[in-house]
């Protein structure tokens, strides 16, 4: 519709028709800018949430592992699969208990996060029983009956 056409059709209109009618698109603007204010909010908040979620300030500095000596603490982190300065965000407590109670020589382990960086790695190790020669090799037997070496 041109713009004279819109003034001739404005002002066959009621004025109060008229006003009503600037009002409801005055209106539905102020919605759509609120609509674009929100989204644009949202998405600042979830990149800077992500961010901060991934920041140098939410890395493992603390690597705490009990249970065994300190000549297995890097097999413990390679069979965990956590290693310092990974984000503790990234760090899956469940897949990595899974993995250390895979290895033979680990009877039980558990894995806690401790916000802001630090991250505690429990592991109960399996007794040796007994020493198995067959052939050249030797083995090495838990009191469970697993073999551990």
């Amino acid at each position: 519709m041109s713009q004279t056409t819109a003034k001739r059709t404005s002002s066959l209109l009621h004025p109060r028709i008229a006003s009503r009618r600037r009002a409801v698109a005055q209106e539905r603007d102020r919605k759509r800018t609120r609509i674009l204010a929100t989204f644009l909010i949202l998405i600042g908040l979830g990149g800077s949430g992500g961010g901060v979620l991934h920041s140098p300030l939410l890395s493992i500095k603390d690597l705490r592992i009990h249970g065994v000596p300190k000549s297995r603490y890097a097999e413990v982190l390679n069979a965990a699969e956590i290693k310092r300065g990974q984000f503790l965000l990234d760090v899956d407590v469940k897949s990595a208990e899974q993995n250390l109670q895979a290895q033979p020589w680990v009877a039980s382990a558990s894995v806690t996060k401790s916000w802001p960086n630090r991250v505690d790695v429990s592991v109960n190790l399996r007794e040796d029983r007994a020493y198995v020669q067959s052939g050249s090799n030797f083995y090495v037997v838990s009191s469970s009956g697993a073999i551990m070496a």
